[in-house]
């Protein structure tokens, strides 16, 4: 599973992302997935932090995209990106688990959590219309991945 990071005010990229992983195979899962994906997000009265962590912990991946609404956001989109980098640091330096994604130009902060800097991590710009083509690249390198 492929948990999206991101601010509630790049919504709509979040949602074309989801799409696309989707229709990739790859198991995307954010809080508010676009139509007709919505009953896989968060469900009306369940405690949405204990979700949240429960599914980055969860996860197979973590995307974190990157604009310049989200690296300066206060906010849970923070915890989320600290909480990722932090169960990075549980993983051998050759495991990929962080997805740095830059849906519009932005300085990538230097974001330190144990020995783990997300300046250090390679990222991947991705526009609004290269998302799709983005999908393919991360399928076939996800299934490379896999044994």
């Amino acid at each position: 599973m492929i948990f999206i990071s991101y601010a509630k005010e790049d919504h709509a990229y979040a949602c074309e992302l989801y799409l696309a992983l989707e229709v990739a195979e790859l198991d995307p899962w954010m809080d508010k997935p676009p139509t007709p994906y919505d009953g896989r997000g968060l469900q009306i009265g369940q405690r949405w932090s204990s979700v949240l962590n429960q599914k980055i912990r969860d996860a197979d991946y973590v995307a974190l995209l990157l604009s310049p609404r989200s690296v300066r956001k206060r906010g849970y989109v923070q915890v989320e990106f600290r909480t990722a980098l932090q169960l990075m640091n549980e993983m051998p330096d050759n495991e990929v688990f962080v997805l740095p994604i830059v849906s519009e130009k932005c300085e990538v902060p230097s974001l330190r959590v144990g020995q783990i800097d997300l300046q250090d991590l390679q990222w991947e710009e991705v526009k609004p219309s290269e998302i799709a083509a983005f999908a393919d690249r991360l399928t076939a390198i996800i299934k490379g991945h896999r044994p």
